[in-house]
């Protein structure tokens, strides 16, 4: 199953300012691949074709931070050492699934959040041991509307299933909710009076 999910080819180069690049896709398998992304695809911001992130060095993401939309899926897979995802930030599109799998130190989805729900056709996150925080914007709401099929377990509690994810996003709901009814409460003063002595 995974080897379907996570196929690809090998990344077309390019020296030439562009806005969009790479219409087959690129596989990112060192963090120098990723570090020299701006250096090899200057004004790149959207990937035509997939994006895999799969590499035994990879331990951050910086060099992503200019991607604004992928026309294909992305698949970040057994990167033992990345913890975070949040140069991903500006990502608002992708063209197809969202795979994250087997990530051993990831502990948080954020920097995916601004990834538009209906951008996402599956959800796959399976197999991040330190994975606990799952309920961003984008993944609660693709979960009350699915687009397609849905693939959560064996990370984290607080991430290792559907459920959980749910009750999760719920609850952030719930909170937010408080959280502006208590705002919109406290009252503002009409006349405030200061005696200098």
């Amino acid at each position: 199953m995974m080897a379907l999910i996570l196929s690809g080819g090998a990344p077309a180069q390019t020296s030439q300012v562009c806005t969009t690049c790479l219409p087959e896709g690129i596989w990112f398998s060192t963090q120098m691949q990723i570090d020299s992304f701006s250096v090899n695809y200057p004004g790149c911001s959207g990937i035509e074709g997939f994006v895999v992130i799969n590499g035994n060095d990879i331990s951050n993401l910086n060099g992503l931070a200019s991607i604004t939309n992928i026309a294909g899926s992305l698949s970040i897979y057994s990167n033992d050492d990345l913890t975070s995802l949040t140069p991903l930030k500006n990502l608002r599109s992708i063209g197809g699934h969202l795979c994250i799998y087997n990530n051993k130190k990831l502990n948080s989805l954020i920097g995916l959040d601004n990834i538009h729900y209906q951008s996402i056709n599956d959800l796959i996150i399976l197999d991040n041991e330190s994975l606990f925080q799952c309920a961003i914007a984008s993944v609660c709401a693709y979960l009350s509307v699915p687009y397609g099929w849905i693939q959560i377990g064996y990370n984290a509690p607080g991430c290792n299933s559907r459920q959980e994810v749910e009750t999760a996003c719920e609850k952030g709901i719930r909170d937010s909710a408080i959280s502006s009814q208590q705002t919109q409460s406290i009252p503002s003063p009409n006349h405030v009076s200061i005696q200098l002595r």
